[in-house]
């Protein structure tokens, strides 16, 4: 797909391109399925870009916390584009990776694939993962102290998913899928 650029100028959107003999522009309709193919193309393609993008600002920010929602955004809006909605047609994972490498990488692509799949579904969408959990712990005195339990203490223990070796294959999985 090629990318022009628009400009607003009142109520009109001006094409930049080459088209000396334009008048005008109009939509077509959705009635035939190439102009669906093509409309839930170019939303894939403006949020690969988009994950991509926030993907690589984890690199430049110090905060934590804006870190973990710069990289839980690119994992739900990548698999977005892979699952199915009534508003886009969603992207094969298999085509796409088979289609762009060679045989041990896609296997390798494959469980890493499936492996963000996971992570999306079972930590950061319906949080059923040990990536986060918490502990009750008791602080125990000797047998010889009035109180036995002087603290009952609640520990939180989130994992970091911000590190390059959570973050650079989801990268290169948009890009490769980006392709």
């Amino acid at each position: 797909m090629e990318d022009y650029g628009i400009e607003v100028k009142g109520e009109e959107f001006i094409i930049k391109g080459d088209f000396p003999e334009a008048v005008r522009c109009g939509e077509i309709p959705e009635t035939n399925h190439l102009v669906y193919q093509l409309k839930s193309l170019q939303l894939c393609n403006m949020d690969l870009q988009s994950i991509i993008d926030s993907l690589n600002m984890i690199k430049d920010v110090q905060n934590e916390r804006i870190k973990e929602a710069l990289f839980e955004y690119a994992l739900v809006k990548f698999f977005k584009n892979f699952k199915s909605s009534s508003s886009r047609i969603k992207l094969n994972s298999n085509k796409i990776l088979k289609d762009s490498l060679k045989e041990d990488e896609y296997i390798k692509a494959k469980k890493c694939f499936e492996y963000y799949d996971a992570l999306r579904d079972k930590h950061v969408v319906h949080d059923e993962s040990r990536y986060s959990e918490s502990k009750v712990l008791a602080i125990i005195n000797n047998q010889s102290s009035k109180i036995l339990v002087p603290k009952v203490l609640v520990l939180g223990i989130d994992s970091v998913l911000t590190d390059d070796e959570h973050v650079q294959p989801l990268e290169s999985l948009a890009c490769i899928s980006l392709q």
